[in-house]
């Protein structure tokens, strides 16, 4: 078989002491992070860093994609501390910019989407200088919910494509790539201004 690139492999992050630091803070806070929930593999690096993607709503989601190693099933109640608790983590790891996502809330009226606006305005409140960057499911294309999202005015809103129309039956149950389409198309109709973002992978498996 041939050799790997360089550029390919990632060394393991020596410094266990400042990933505790972030992981007890988290605990402390009650808070998730996409970067543990997905077995992302540059966490080590992400954390030493002191920076982390903040996953709200619970870290147990109501679809069933292949490609995605966070856990499946029934959620519990949302935390109303969480907005609270997102907004001080932010404020100690003095942030610039907060990425903040979620697990799919299919079991919510609104699909989570008055947690993300609390999360904005207490960021907004708090670390009035960092800038917001929300990743979203789909909302099981609650218009409505997402307009409450896009009035609160989030520096950057992303909604991931994640793979072609062709594998949305076997990698993306529960979900449409026409939906996630229009998600995108209505954000720009609310408000235009707005910096939206996407992703697709290349290949599948977390």
């Amino acid at each position: 078989m041939k050799e790997k690139p360089d550029w390919l492999k990632k060394k393991l992050n020596a410094d266990r002491s400042k990933l505790s630091e972030i992981k007890v803070m988290l605990r402390s806070l009650r808070l998730h992070t996409v970067c543990e929930e997905a077995r992302c593999p540059n966490i080590g690096e992400c954390f030493a860093s002191r920076t982390a993607t903040f996953m709200i709503l619970g870290n147990i989601c109501t679809r069933n994609c292949r490609f995605c190693a966070v856990s499946k099933g029934i959620p519990g109640s949302p935390d109303p501390k969480e907005p609270e608790n997102i907004s001080h983590a932010v404020h100690l790891l003095q942030l610039r910019h907060a990425v903040i996502t979620s697990v799919t809330r299919d079991d919510l009226n609104d699909g989570g989407a008055s947690q993300f606006v609390d999360v904005v305005r207490e960021l907004r409140k708090n670390c009035p200088d960092t800038t917001i960057e929300l990743l979203i499911p789909d909302l099981n294309g609650n218009w409505k919910a997402l307009e409450r999202i896009v009035r609160e005015h989030p520096d950057v809103l992303n909604h991931n494509i994640e793979t072609v129309p062709s594998l949305y039956a076997n990698v993306r149950p529960g979900a449409t790539y026409e939906r996630s389409i229009g998600l995108l198309r209505r954000v720009k109709e609310i408000d235009s201004s707005i910096i939206t973002k996407s992703g697709i992978m290349v290949g599948l498996g977390e």
